[in-house]
């Protein structure tokens, strides 16, 4: 076979000429060894990968593969670790087949020794890797063989294992690892019984129907040359064609389907090894010390996985295996650009447009990075002989289309600046050393910054006027000011000393020096209207000063204070005649009670509001009731809700000086917050239940007394309510005469004493009634040739939302309804059902009937007669083609065992205290 390059691609090409599909990136190199042959490329091989197994699938070990495992970039493990014999001390092993025919193994004598390295080597001797006896180990004896590799290879030609003397395992898995052996999937599985050992059917991959199927194949019928293989090129074939005409279609879905490429891929490749060679024929542990395993090579066709970016894979000074990596790239796997060459975004080469393919190079990058919040120039003023200011802001970022953007120089930091100008510049940079600047100046300044200092600005000044006075006369001392400059000037003043009105009057001075810069002073003269004064208007006592905040001043005679109205009140008082419930009509009464003077001067009524006067429904029901010290007035209420709010208001004039509200005297109406549930339904009613209302959990005041179902079969429908239930009865509600298949809603309110104590209806629940059972008509029975019992019957008609679910067939001995057992259930649209013969006893006679399900399951059908037919009843006899395959089927197996036999001891060695290896 020979090799040709031509633009970037390979080709290998048959004796005659002829294309064999191979396509590369940049080249094709193979570097092949004994137990792993790796082709370190990026390379898809069909046709060809065949043919080097076909023409002798072994070499000599290269330089590179021995690298590797010396490097520990390739490494070799037995678990478990003692399943290698003579680890334990001279074992003497013999021949599963041949009992005399034996051979020493120990660890201490290297021509004696099989160690798991014997499946490297070059097997020049050949050599093989030993276990020790089953009879070692507890049953099963499962060994694993694992090959790690330490970086991601994809899998291009068959998976061989080669056995020693072609001493095959009769139970096996093939498995590979994606991520380093942290989780494992089967590639396939080998078995004698693959039915009873994995569940599957044996398949030959010949026979495959999917690319990534995993089967399952009988070592006996797959043997050849004492080699077990995952083959992977009739896999490949699938989707490329026998001749590779549509390798295309394969290179796609390489390159677009992660899963697929995932499949074919692996850190690791694991053999485990479930029981040895005809070990499913051992009776108990009887002779497990002549059963083992024994490997005497691997071979494997891989690519290294280079993105396709690289040629070939070598060991860097750290004695990693990394792809020789071309198009800009760089990494282990050739899996981003190159520092400079990051002007667009990486990809992995492409092997379309087909059958070109896409290096996808990575580009020089002339892109510089993009600064982002550069700040604008700074200004600080500071007072005058200052030498510095600290200055602060939000650092600028930078980002660049390779993903990387750093710092290169930065000329200040924020902090103390300097009285003057700074121009201060940050520098930034890619990898490929396109740069990006931002400046901007910090500019501080002297000036007089220092305001005027004002001195003697007054406090709030508080004065109190007798009710119905407009203004007082209120003086204070004007404050001063002075300043750093030695000029200092009155810029404005809201309010002098003199006459201020009843309420509060902020007064501003606000002052300037030369610079101007301003200083002000704000004070609130507060003149307030003092009821206190009613009760004296010259000398007083102290128990005339009855506001808490006022005092009887000796030196003056007067009360001083800073009382509202309101607060000097004695009280004020509303009371309701009688609870209610919502809707109804209630007395409130307002009351005030406080001096003469006060009763005197001031009204008070109902409102709706605090804030104003609202009568809205309400009628005053008495003329005030005045006495000395007490006003009183009774109004009504008419349809009270429970959110109305009610004021009894204090007014002087048109002016509102105080209320109170008058709360209480509406009961809350019990709710039950969770929905009835069901307890029964039928065609033509529904029984529901809920639970009692609880003062915890629910709203509402108690008692509650009974309870009132209610329900509707449409939403737009009015509510119909069934017959009130005591509380003290069991809270359970049918409601009858109801219509089939239809939706009802239901809900509860709970009802306290009294007229006009039924709480609003709770959450509620929709409940379908059942449909109209149907049974299924003109059942009819047929007893086969086989004694099956044939059912058939006639489709009912039903008229129920949800149709027919299912039939179910029924049996039981004539006279003997507790016999009645099911014999299955048939489709919704069936019209027949097989019973199994084997379900009857012979000579019986049963009956057979058939129920339908819609919502609920019918009663039984009319009930068919059958006997089954006893044993001594004539069945026919099988056909002669059954007789002959009955006789051919033996002999062939006495063939096939016969010549299995003669090749094995052919290929025996004439002495064991080595086997030799023998390929043909």
């Amino acid at each position: 076979m020979r090799l040709r390059k031509k633009k970037g691609k390979c080709y290998f090409l048959s004796e005659d000429g002829s294309t064999v599909d191979c396509f590369c990136t940049g080249g094709f190199t193979m570097l092949n060894f004994v137990v792993i042959l790796i082709g370190i490329s990026e390379c898809f091989i069909h046709g060809v990968a065949q043919d080097l197994a076909d023409n002798g699938y072994i070499t000599p070990m290269t330089e590179f593969s021995q690298t590797l495992f010396q490097a520990k970039r390739l490494t070799l493990r037995i678990d478990p670790e003692d399943a290698t014999c003579g680890r334990k001390g001279t074992e003497t092993l013999c021949d599963v087949n041949s009992p005399t025919t034996c051979f020493d193994c120990t660890d201490e004598l290297p021509s004696n020794s099989y160690p798991p390295e014997a499946m490297l080597d070059d097997d020049n001797p050949p050599s093989f890797w030993q276990s020790t006896y089953w009879e070692n180990y507890p049953a099963p004896f499962e060994v694993n063989v694992t090959l790690s590799f330490w970086k991601v290879y994809q899998m291009e030609s068959d998976m061989r294992v080669q056995f020693a003397d072609g001493h095959l395992p009769s139970q096996m898995t093939l498995e590979k690892s994606l991520d380093f052996g942290q989780t494992w999937e089967v590639f396939q599985y080998f078995s004698t019984d693959c039915l009873g050992d994995f569940d599957l059917l044996s398949t030959m991959p010949r026979d495959l129907t999917n690319v990534t199927q995993v089967i399952c194949t009988n070592p006996d019928f797959y043997l050849r040359d004492g080699f077990l293989s995952f083959e992977l090129l009739p896999r490949y074939r699938l989707l490329s064609g026998p001749d590779g005409s549509f390798v295309d279609e394969l290179n796609k879905l390489f390159e677009e389907d992660p899963d697929f490429r995932a499949f074919f891929s692996f850190t690791d490749i694991r053999i485990h090894l479930m029981r040895p060679f005809d070990a499913q024929n051992i009776v108990g542990q009887i002779s497990t010390d002549r059963y083992h395993y024994s490997i005497q090579d691997i071979f494997l066709l891989a690519s290294c996985h280079c993105n396709l970016h690289g040629e070939f894979c070598f060991l860097n000074v750290n004695e990693d295996v990394v792809c020789n990596c071309g198009h800009n790239t760089e990494g282990t796997s050739c899996e981003r650009c190159a520092p400079g060459f990051e002007g667009a975004r990486w990809q992995p080469a492409s092997f379309f447009p087909f059958p070109d393919g896409s290096a996808n190079t990575c580009i020089a990058d002339v892109t510089p990075p993009v600064i982002s919040g550069c700040p604008s120039d700074i200004f600080r003023t500071v007072e005058i002989g200052t030498t510095g200011f600290t200055v602060f802001w939000n650092e600028p970022t930078a980002t660049d289309n390779s993903g990387t953007a750093f710092l290169v120089s930065r000329s200040n930091s924020p902090g103390v600046f300097l009285v003057g100008t700074t121009t201060v510049t940050y520098r930034y940079a890619d990898p490929a050393g396109n740069e990006a600047v931002c400046t901007f100046d910090v500019i501080v300044q002297e000036a007089d910054v220092t305001p005027p200092v004002i001195s003697g600005c007054p406090s709030d000044i508080f004065r109190t006027v007798e009710i119905g006075t407009t203004g007082f006369t209120v003086f204070w001392t004007e404050p001063t000011a002075t300043d750093d400059s030695g000029t200092a000037f009155l810029v404005s003043q809201s309010n002098s000393p003199g006459v201020f009105l009843v309420g509060t009057t902020t007064v501003t001075y606000r002052y300037a020096d030369p610079a101007g810069n301003e200083a002000v002073c704000t004070f609130d003269v507060i003149v307030q209207e003092d009821c206190i004064r009613l009760y004296s208007t010259s000398q007083c006592s102290p128990n005339e000063c009855s506001c808490t905040k006022g005092t009887c001043t000796s030196q003056t005679g007067r009360c001083e204070a800073t009382c509202s109205v309101f607060q000097c009140l004695a009280n004020i008082v509303s009371e309701t005649l009688s609870q209610i419930y919502p809707q109804s009509s209630v007395e409130i009464k307002c009351i005030l009670e406080g001096s003469t003077a006060v009763v005197n001067r001031l009204q008070i009524r109902l409102s709706r509001s605090e804030q104003m006067i609202d009568e809205h429904g309400i009628t005053q029901e008495t003329a005030p009731d005045i006495s000395a010290n007490r006003r009183e007035v009774t109004y009504r209420v008419t349809s009270v809700s429970e959110d109305d709010q009610f004021f009894c208001i204090l007014s002087l004039g048109a002016s509102i000086v105080g209320s109170i509200n008058v709360t209480g005297f509406v009961y809350k109406l019990p709710f039950i917050s969770d929905p009835p549930t069901e307890v029964t339904r039928t065609t033509t009613s529904v029984t529901i239940t809920w639970r009692p209302w609880d003062e915890e959990n629910d709203v509402g005041d108690p008692p509650v007394v009974a309870y009132i179902p209610y329900y509707k079969m449409d939403p737009s429908q009015d509510w119909m309510n069934g017959s009130r239930i005591q509380a003290d009865q069991k809270l359970k509600y049918t409601a009858s005469s109801l219509e089939s298949d239809r939706n009802y809603t239901f809900s509860v309110a709970a009802v306290r004493e009294g007229e006009g104590g039924e709480g609003p209806r709770g959450p509620a629940v929709t409940i379908k009634t059942l449909c109209i059972k149907v049974v299924p008509q003109m059942v009819t029975t047929t007893l086969t040739a086989t004694n099956d019992v044939t059912v058939t019957w006639q489709q009912p008609t039903v008229q129920c939302s949800i149709g027919i679910t299912q039939f179910t067939i029924y049996y039981e001995i004539q006279g003997d309804v507790s016999s009645r057992q099911e014999a299955g259930t048939a489709h919704p649209n069936s019209e027949s059902f097989t019973v199994d013969g084997s379900l009857l006893e012979p000579g019986t006679t049963y009956k057979i009937a058939v129920t339908v399900t819609t919502d609920q399951e019918s009663t039984l059908s009319e009930r068919i007669s059958v006997t089954r037919a006893g044993n001594n009843e004539s069945e026919p006899p099988p056909s002669s083609p059954v007789y002959l395959v009955a006789l051919v089927i033996p002999v062939l197996l006495i063939v096939i065992l016969l010549v299995v036999i003669i090749k094995r001891i052919r290929r025996k060695p004439a002495s064991l205290s080595k086997p030799v290896d023998v390929r043909c």
